[in-house]
């Protein structure tokens, strides 16, 4: 079998692929698939099918792999993780792995975990300060997001030109 790309899939990623990943869209909404937001709108069947997709591509995943599919599937693996709700895996796989440290706190924003966001970036963790900043300035605390930036980075040119962005000229704030 391939994917969409035209490399060979194997046959049991196949079936994670279509029961897993087509399964995670809830239904049709205005036309359009409706993707499941939280791993709780899952069945505890559906539950299972996620940890066998987990095993299965963690099983042909590698990072920084020659093979860019043994890459890609460990992209792959991140997302799985991250959509399956198991933070405390990503977190240590974070340690050693820049995509999932990003997927972490890309999925930390999208469940509105601010205050661990704000622990990891505290905790020297620069993506985790970018989604902050990003996260407080577009939410309309852009004052936030400077005391963050000052605070978590005071030196970080990245983080002080994300709120910039946001900054209104016509406040004349700097």
């Amino acid at each position: 079998m391939t994917d969409l790309f035209g490399r060979l899939v194997p046959d049991e990623l196949w079936v994670v692929f279509t029961k897993v990943v087509l399964g995670a869209f809830g239904g049709r909404q205005g036309g359009a698939w409706a993707p499941r937001t939280f791993i709780g709108d899952l069945s505890h069947h559906e539950l299972r099918d996620w940890e066998a997709a987990i095993a299965l591509v963690s099983a042909h995943a590698e990072c920084y792999s020659i093979d860019h599919c043994m890459h890609d599937n460990r992209l792959w693996h991140m997302d799985l993780l991250a959509r399956a709700e198991r933070f405390s895996e990503l977190t240590e796989l974070a340690l050693t792995d820049v995509h999932t440290r990003r997927r972490l706190n890309r999925s930390l924003r999208d469940q509105g975990m601010e205050a661990v966001l704000r622990g990891r970036a505290k905790d020297r963790d620069r993506d985790a300060l970018y989604v902050l900043v990003r996260l407080l300035c577009e939410t309309n605390r852009v004052q936030e997001a400077h005391r963050a930036a000052q605070e978590f980075g005071p030196e970080d040119q990245h983080a002080h030109q994300i709120v910039a962005r946001f900054r209104s000229p016509s406040i004349g704030e700097q």
